[in-house]
């Protein structure tokens, strides 16, 4: 019992040392770390005091050159201290600096060439900042031998807020280096001057020329804007330091110090090794201390410890059976949780199954009100850009008309093709198969990009190997939209040089096929080498400060991607940083059975259908005159509705050949009012064709079984429009003798869409076109052709301006010249048109 006691003192004792040894070794600890921290605190107040005091003196030398500067300004140009430099005077950077006192005044007319000592970079700033600010240039000198020296410029602004002229003085380096030699910051220390934008215009000691560049942090220098210094960390020459940064009070100027970290604690190291040693011998003599007093109570330790293993060997067997016991309840208890975990698991799946059935249907129905919503404007924005693609306007109005069709069309394919994303994960997009020409869809995609290149200054170019089928079997729509996306971002992110188009084929998988390469070829910024693997990947660009700088949603290659894997494709990319990228494609298109067939031409297909009687029901006012003006030329009679309300009173008042509905209305939608209209009266078997942006085989099941016949996509096409007119019952024909000269409400619609000046225009542009074109058909009666293309032209010009018995007569002669008519018919006829136009003349209104 006493040896226990005894062991039991030992160890308290040994513990109370440790324990005693441990808190001093605290102590000396916590006194070394805060004698460092209070050196440190001196150093940084000392190096903050001096770049303060320098900073200072710097201010009011640059201060006192602004001032020169500025009483030069308001002196004007005939001061004797302004030396004028006209263009064509200035010599290389570096050369023309005036002499200590004398101001240089640089024409705003200058070129590049000829700024001067004061720099491009001086003469883009004083252009696009003529407000007078302060800039400070690139160090430059005149020879090996020359003084550095930096230009101080200020613009001098104009009443018409633009730079009128710019005055700068030339600050030798050599006069900033007395204030910065003032401050001393030990033997590795160093004090730099800077920029702005980094470049270096002094430095102590000088281990770099003025004008190097230095890769600072950016919130460095974002912290010294403020009015109190950057104090921070880096890796400087090869060693760590503590560095002070402050902005020159003034001008865009920063003074940055630099002091070695390891001159800092050199005091702190020498008092560190003098008490860390001295603690450190004091532990050690505590530890013999403490191991000496242990060694004494080892052997009583060893004979109680023998003792105690006799008892731990008979309680061992004990404590293995009750081991064997508790293993067999825990893994009991394991298998009901692993159960009760298999449960649970199953039940997850099942929710989760009953989620994604959820998002299923409530993504089909958004993209279903996307589709609508979207499509909508689109209608009236392709809808008005054909009816003035067809309009007699001038020439170059009618480009600019054709630019925003095809536009508006091209924006409608990738509408639909990113309201087809979902279908595209899932794999439900169906690739179609038609005869199409590839050199012409081609030659599209480019002639799309042009006028966005030409004002970036870019060259375009169109290579097509020897090779290249005239006639193939595919999917151009899809093809188109992937050729589009891939120059489109050629053109975005190429600021000069030009962009080349490439096609070749060569023998495809399938018999008598081709598998055709298309290349875009750029001289772009490029692209990073770590971005490409991810660069076909949904939302990714190439990186995010090109991103901000020229937009993007980052799904454009994805859904290039998707598209031609669709078409058993395939897509990549080579790209050098700096200098552009390759992006190519290879997709395989069947042999083409026969050539794609025309479209139809739109202004002369009334000729051969008879007048109609057509409701037309939309609740989109654009969509509704663009119906009526496309059926109005080609002769039909139409009725508007706003609603399906309004369609159901219309078709209970009066009978019509056909009835077009549209879909999604307020008040009455377009099947509840087909269900109405089906139910009794004048039209319940009246032809009744739904217009809608949900064209999905679900929607068209749903019209059918509201009583609609057929369905057309908005928008719709006018070819589309006027066939499903030719496809109802014929109303009794309009007699020729009864056509008005002027139609006044296609007149009058024109002045509410355009005003009276511009309508006046249109007519007055009209008239002319058609009498100069009466003056060339006598000369083109031996070439029905022409004459037709011609008549064509002169039918469209008139009808777009409500000329209905002018424009009938004239479609008149087109179709006498197409089934080549004798010339005395051709003659007569033309000397109709002749008539119908002088009477139009009279019948203007004023």
């Amino acid at each position: 019992m006493a040896s226990r006691i005894d062991l039991r003192r030992a160890r308290t004792l040994g513990i109370a040392i440790l324990l005693a040894g441990l808190a001093l070794g605290a102590v000396v600890a916590e006194m070394l770390l805060e004698a460092r921290e209070e050196s440190w605190n001196r150093a940084i107040l000392t190096a903050r005091n001096a770049s303060r005091a320098v900073a200072s003196e710097l201010a009011r030398t640059i201060q006192g050159v602004d001032l020169i500067l500025q009483a030069a300004a308001a002196e004007g140009e005939e001061a004797d201290t302004v030396l004028r430099l006209e263009p064509g005077c200035a010599g290389p950077a570096g050369a023309g600096a005036p002499g200590p006192g004398r101001v240089l005044l640089l024409a705003a007319g200058a070129s590049p060439g000829e700024a001067g000592f004061i720099g491009e970079d001086g003469l883009r700033f004083h252009r696009e900042h003529p407000d007078g600010r302060l800039h400070i240039g690139r160090p430059s000198r005149a020879g090996p031998q020359a003084d550095w020296v930096v230009p101080v410029s200020r613009a001098i602004g104009g009443a018409d807020g633009t730079c009128r002229g710019i005055l700068a003085i030339a600050l030798p380096l050599a006069t900033l280096r007395p204030l910065l030699e003032r401050m001393e910051l030990g033997l590795a220390g160093s004090l730099t001057l800077l920029r702005e934008d980094g470049a270096t215009l002094l430095r102590l000691p000088e281990r770099e020329a003025p004008g190097a560049w230095r890769d600072l942090p950016r919130e460095m220098l974002a912290a010294a804007s403020g009015d109190e210094e950057f104090v921070g960390f880096a890796r400087r020459d090869g060693a760590e330091r503590l560095q002070v940064v402050s902005r020159i009070e003034g001008a865009p100027l920063f003074l940055m110090a630099s002091v070695a970290t390891t001159e800092i604690d050199a005091p702190w190291r020498r008092q560190a090794w003098i008490t860390g040693g001295a603690t450190l011998l004091l532990l050690l003599g505590l530890a013999a201390a403490t191991t000496l007093m242990q060694r004494d109570f080892g052997r009583r330790r060893l004979a109680e410890a023998a003792a105690r293993n006799a008892a731990i060997t008979a309680a061992a067997a004990r404590d293995a059976a009750m081991q064997a016991h508790a293993l067999a309840e825990e893994r009991r208890a394991l298998a009901e949780r692993a159960q009760a975990l298999e449960e649970e698991n199953r039940q997850l799946a099942e929710g989760r199954a009953q989620a994604a059935d959820r998002l299923a249907r409530q993504r089909s129905e958004i993209l279903a009100v996307m589709a609508h919503e979207i499509r909508t404007p689109l209608t009236g924005v392709i809808g008005f850009a054909e009816l003035l693609a067809t309009a007699a306007l001038p020439e170059e109005s009618h480009r600019h008309a054709e630019t925003v069709l095809h536009s508006g069309k091209v924006l409608l394919a990738v509408v639909n093709d990113l309201l087809d994303l979902a279908k595209l994960e899932a794999g439900k997009v169906s690739i179609e198969s038609v005869a199409f020409r590839p050199t012409e869809l081609l030659r599209q995609s480019l002639d799309l990009a042009r006028p966005l290149a030409a004002r970036k200054g870019l060259d375009m170019a169109l290579e097509l190997a020897p090779d290249l089928p005239p006639l193939v079997s595919g999917d151009p729509i899809r093809l188109r939209q992937v050729i589009d996306n891939l120059i489109g971002n050629a053109v975005k992110f190429t600021e000069a040089g030009g962009i080349t188009l490439r096609a070749s084929a060569r023998g495809g998988p399938a018999p008598g096929g081709s598998l055709l390469r298309v290349e875009v070829v750029d001289t772009g910024i490029g692209i990073a080498p770590e971005t490409l693997p991810r660069l076909f990947t949904m939302f990714e660009q190439a990186e995010a400060g090109p991103a901000r700088r020229f937009g993007g949603t980052g799904l454009g290659l994805a859904i290039c991607r998707r598209l031609l894997d669709a078409m058993q494709g395939r897509i990549g990319v080579e790209s050098v940083p700096g200098k552009g990228s390759r992006f190519w494609f290879e997709v395989p298109l069947a042999p083409a059975g026969a050539a794609p067939a025309e479209a139809p031409d739109v202004a002369a297909a009334p000729a051969a259908v008879a007048p109609r009687r057509v409701l037309v029901v939309d609740d989109v006012e654009a969509n509704r005159i663009l119906v009526r003006t496309h059926l109005e030329r080609a002769g039909h009679a139409v009725t508007l509705a706003v609603d399906g309300s309004g369609a159901v009173d219309a078709a209970a008042r009066q009978r019509f050949d056909l009835i077009l509905l549209d879909v999604h209305m307020p008040v009455m939608d377009g099947p509840e009012a087909a269900r109405r209209i089906r139910a009794g009266g004048p039209n319940a078997g009246t032809p009744i064709i739904a217009l809608t942006a949900d064209v999905s085989a679900a929607q068209r099941l749903r019209l059918q079984e509201a009583g609609m016949n057929a369905v057309l996509s908005k928008p719709a096409p006018p070819a589309a429009l006027l066939a499903a007119v030719a496809g109802s019952p014929a109303a009794p024909p309009q007699k020729e003798d009864t056509m008005p000269t002027l139609d006044h409400a296609v007149i009058a619609e024109i002045d509410r869409l355009l005003g009276r000046a511009e309508r006046d225009a249109m007519i007055a542009q009209s008239l002319a076109d058609a009498t100069e074109q009466l003056g060339r058909c006598g000369d083109l009666l031996s070439q029905p052709a022409e004459l037709r293309f011609l008549a064509h032209r002169m039918a469209g010009g008139l009808l777009s301006v409500g000329a209905m018995a002018a424009g009938r007569a004239a479609q008149r002669l087109e179709r006498a010249a197409a089934t080549a008519a004798a010339e005395t018919e051709l003659r007569t006829l033309i000397a109709g048109v002749e008539a119908a136009v002088a009477t139009l003349r009279q019948a203007i209104p004023a």
